[in-house]
This record gives C-alpha cells, sequence and structure tokens, in this order.
C-alpha cells in the first residue's frame, strides 16, 4: 500500500549532498480541539496535548511532515468540522499543509462505516505513495488503515494508542464483522505500538489485541509547570483564604465523573461544609446543569466554577489548592493529574472496577502513602466522608504531599523530554526497518 522504504533519500543536484531528515507522515484524528485552528487557518491547538506536540516538534524539527488529519462525523459535531472535508489547508504557525478527510457517520457498523473507512484508506494510500515516507504514524482512529498499510506495504507503521477508552475493549469479542476487522487490524505487524500510560489498564489490552512479536512502549504523558503573576481578576484571589480547597480538574462530563463530585460536595452536613471550598476546573457538556443544581441548593458560595482556563491560571489554582480529585472512569495518569502531582497535591481518587482482573496502572505506579481511593461503588457520602476527614488534617495531607513531591521529581519529566523520547524511538525503528 505505500512505497517501498528505502535508504534516506537524496536532495537532487548535489551528488555529494547530505541525507534528508527522516520523513514523517502522520495519519491522525482531527481531534476537537484542533478543529478552530483548521477553521481559522492558525494553528493553536486546545486538547490532546501528546498529538499536537509531537507535530509540533516534526514541523519544527529536521523531520519532513505530511500530516493528515481525518474525522468520522457524529450527528452532534460542530457544523465546521463537515466544510473541513477534503480540503488541504495552510496554516500559520506550522510550515507542512495538513490533508483533512471528513467523512460520516462515526457509527462502527452498516455500508456507511465501510465506505468512509475505504475512502480514508484510499486517501492515505495515495498521500503515502506521494509523499514516500520513511515512517508512518497512525493513531488508533486509524488503524485500519495502518494495518493496510502494514500488511501490505514495506514502509513501517506505528500505532499510536491513546490509552483505551472503555468501548474499544469491546473488539477483543463477538463475531460483528467491524468487531473481527478491529481484531485483524489490532493484530497487524506494526513496526512498533506506542501508548500513554494514563490508567486505563493499556498494557493488559496490548497483550490481548497486538501480535506478541510487535514492539510496543508505554509512556507516561509530560508536564510542564507555567507560573502566572498573580493578575486582576485572577480565580485564585477570589477563593476564601480560611477553607480547604478542593479541585475538579478536566472535562465537565458524567465520564470524569463531575456529578459525583458535585453530589458529594451537596451531601456534606453544614458542619463540615464549612470546611471545604469545592473548585471545579474545564468546560463539558454538564458544566451549565451542575452550576444550576449548586445555585438550586444555595451552595453558590462555597462552589465555584470557573469553566475553561489558560494553562498559568491552573497552575496557580493548583498551587492554592489543598486537596484534588479524580473520579475518571478511564483511568487516574490523565494531564489533569499529572499536573496535580508535579504541585504535589494530596490526590483522592475512584478505583476502577475492571472484570477482566487487569492491574489498575496507578495504584501499581503511585506509592499508597501518597492518595486516598474510594471504592469503584462508592456515592456520594463515602467520597464527601474521605474529603472532610482530611480537609480536619493538615498532617495527613502534608504526608500526601511529600510522598507525591517525591513520585513526581522521579517519575515525572516535561514535555519537551517526553515528546524527545517519542521522537527518538521514530527514528530508531525507521532506521532498523531501513537494514
Amino acid at each position: 500500500m505505500s512505497a517501498k522504504t528505502q535508504a534516506p533519500h537524496k536532495r537532487p543536484g548535489n551528488a555529494a549532498a547530505k541525507p534528508e531528515a527522516l520523513r514523517v507522515m502522520m495519519v491522525v484524528r482531527l481531534a476537537n480541539g484542533f478543529v478552530s485552528s483548521i477553521a481559522n487557518g492558525a494553528w493553536e491547538p486546545s486538547g490532546s496535548p501528546a498529538i499536537a506536540k509531537l507535530i509540533q516538534r516534526l514541523d519544527a524539527g529536521p523531520e519532513e511532515l505530511r500530516l493528515v488529519l481525518t474525522r468520522a462525523l457524529a450527528a452532534g459535531d460542530d457544523p465546521v468540522v463537515a466544510e473541513l472535508r477534503a480540503s488541504r489547508k495552510p496554516l500559520s504557525g506550522l510550515q507542512t499543509q495538513p490533508t483533512v478527510l471528513v467523512e460520516g457517520p462515526r457509527i462502527y457498523s452498516g455500508p456507511g462505516f465501510w465506505l468512509r473507512e475505504i475512502l480514508h484508506g484510499l486517501s492515505v494510500w495515495l498521500a503515502a505513495r506521494r509523499f514516500r515516507p520513511d515512517i508512518i504514524y497512525v493513531d488508533r482512529s486509524n488503524v485500519l488503515s495502518g494495518a493496510l498499510l502494514t500488511r501490505f506495504g514495506n514502509t513501517p507503521v506505528v500505532l499510536r494508542l491513546l490509552g483505551v477508552p472503555p468501548e474499544l475493549r469491546k473488539i477483543l469479542e463477538g463475531k460483528q464483522l467491524a468487531r473481527r476487522a478491529f481484531r485483524w487490524a489490532y493484530a497487524s505487524p506494526f513496526a512498533q505500538v506506542i501508548s500513554t500510560l494514563e490508567g486505563s489498564r493499556v498494557v493488559d489490552f496490548m497483550s490481548a489485541a497486538l501480535d506478541d512479536a510487535v514492539p510496543r512502549s508505554v509512556m507516561l504523558n509530560g508536564v510542564d509547570q507555567p507560573r502566572g503573576e498573580l493578575g486582576q481578576h485572577d480565580v485564585a484571589a477570589a477563593i476564601p483564604k480560611d477553607r480547604v480547597v478542593v479541585m475538579f480538574l478536566g472535562r465537565i462530563e458524567a465520564l470524569k465523573g463531575a456529578e459525583l463530585f458535585v453530589d458529594a460536595l451537596l451531601a456534606m452536613t453544614p458542619d463540615k461544609a464549612r470546611l471545604i471550598h469545592g473548585l471545579i476546573v474545564g468546560d463539558g457538556a454538564l458544566l451549565d446543569d451542575l452550576n444550576a443544581r449548586v445555585a438550586a441548593a444555595g451552595a453558590s458560595e462555597r462552589v465555584t466554577f470557573t469553566g475553561p482556563l489558560p494553562h498559568d491560571q491552573v497552575a496557580r489554582l493548583l498551587d492554592r489548592c489543598d486537596i484534588y480529585v479524580s473520579l475518571n472512569r478511564q483511568g487516574h495518569l490523565s494531564n489533569a493529574t499529572l499536573e496535580a502531582m508535579t504541585h504535589a497535591v494530596p490526590t483522592v481518587i475512584q478505583e476502577i472496577a475492571d472484570s477482566g482482573g487487569g492491574m489498575d496502572e496507578f495504584a501499581s505506579l503511585v506509592p499508597r502513602q501518597a492518595f486516598r481511593a474510594i471504592s469503584p461503588g462508592a456515592g456520594a457520602n463515602e467520597l464527601a466522608n474521605v474529603l472532610t476527614g482530611l480537609a480536619k488534617s493538615q498532617r495527613e495531607r502534608a504526608s500526601m504531599a511529600k510522598a507525591l513531591k517525591i513520585f513526581a521529581k522521579k517519575n515525572l519529566t516535561s514535555w519537551d523530554e517526553r515528546i524527545d523520547r517519542e521522537v527518538a524511538l521514530l527514528q530508531k525503528t525507521a532506521r532498523a526497518a531501513a537494514r
């Protein structure tokens, strides 16, 4: 499906010229955080930092990048997404001009699904044929195209997982045609599989889905700690100084546990509620509903909804907060949690039930004295009790913070270091395939 892998290409016109840098073709999903960048013609990503930073690093570095962004249309998508169909647009901030492939529907069955995959696969194959990359990098949204490229071509293909959402595990069993196709795709002879370690038990998914001979690497995301100056309208300045601040950071959605956090704050008896100020940072589908519930309960003075904030403002809030809560049902090594760890904020998580018995990656990596956990089926009262218990014990919070500080210093790196590791792995994989 792709051009034959060759030794590094020579620039025309000079027989003694140095070999060209690595030619990398990236085929990744047009994430929500990239849509406005493409639509406005200026690269200012607001999400998917691991992919965004890799794009920026390859675009600015000695490598030659070809970028293809794909999207399966869904009913609730912003209309601007459909307008980006089959376009190649220049972006200020990037040297490469991404090709955008947008088709529907998102559902994983029916003729529409197969037609979309065929169209995307053909477009990706043609792009690879024209560009003649040394290595192709695809994410899990493009695993079927990646499987065809690696099974029927000679260019090494790297598959990138961004963790394992619950719906992805469904492909491991079942006789449906789409699930069989995905099992076939994940079992392809990829040159390398890379995944984010974010707590969703990706290691056991890899063991179940990948061919045993495929090399694999699992990495924590990077973390940067900007420090902004306190501004006149800084959110941190409005938080009561005599309360223990408990922070929820991330998308305000059911999958992230936002409802349980608000339920716990509202379930506290008046004497316990006076100890704590709830801080909810982020945007999402439940933001307005949860804000209205807090207002209806007369609790607006003890719960602050900030909405989305710039990274430096988030860093200031993490410096101010006393307890961080992660109720993410997919895993607790998210970007938000890693940032809280770098600020040594005592952390409360909800254990994640796993019928397959896979190891909880958060609990196996983070020392037990650094966090507290509620059970998978815990309700608002159990979470409220843990939070108020920590609010009453400054000594316990200090002990947790000390353990987190040690863990972060030993295990967490900057984003630059993290992306450099991934680029080095791509270079090593391409060199090995060219021998």
